[in-house]
């Protein structure tokens, strides 16, 4: 009768396995609801940001940079924001030229404004559809083309800025020199 009331060791066995294999599902829904739930608010963070009323040239300058790490500009205070004007030897319609052939080819790009020597450009990242603003203005006294690009939402963007102006400096670079 004692045998009867013991309980058999693989059943037990098979019965903490299961509870195990309980928690690892739970475990997993848990992870999975909080990844769910931080893309939907990246996603609707990114749908709600407004274009800031800020941007344009103030007495012939762009805008200053946030104190965030997710700008730069050839105009920062900041040593971590700053990278060098592109050269620019020639005239500043081939400047704007230039400016609109390389930024065209870019995906996600779109010229939203353009006064004078001054453009303005908005990127949106591939996933979440966030928003960068890229400005230019032609500097024809000091043979430059200035530049500033900042993240419209967040604190990082783990070098999305820096790396996009890098390229287009390459690429500007390149055409100035075909024009010599």
């Amino acid at each position: 009768m004692a045998d009867a009331k013991q309980q058999n060791p693989p059943d037990v066995l098979r019965r903490t396995a299961n509870s195990g294999n309980s928690l690892k599902r739970q475990v997993l829904r848990k992870i999975t609801l909080v990844i769910v739930l931080t893309l939907v608010s990246m996603m609707v963070l990114s749908m709600t940001a407004g274009k800031p009323t800020h941007l344009g040239l103030r007495n012939g300058e762009l805008a200053p940079l946030p104190d965030r790490p997710n700008a730069v500009s050839t105009t920062a205070i900041r040593d971590s924001q700053k990278l060098p004007p592109i050269p620019w030897l020639h005239d500043v319609d081939g400047a704007i030229d230039a400016i609109k052939s390389t930024m065209d080819s870019r995906p996600r790009t779109k010229l939203v404004e353009q006064n004078g020597d001054y453009l303005r450009y908005e990127v949106q990242s591939l996933l979440f559809r966030f928003v960068d603003d890229v400005e230019f203005v032609v500097v024809p006294e000091d043979s430059a083309i200035q530049f500033r690009s900042a993240s419209r939402v967040g604190y990082s963007d783990l070098g999305t800025n820096r790396k996009r102006m890098l390229e287009i400096t390459t690429a500007l670079e390149g055409k100035s020199n075909e024009q010599k």
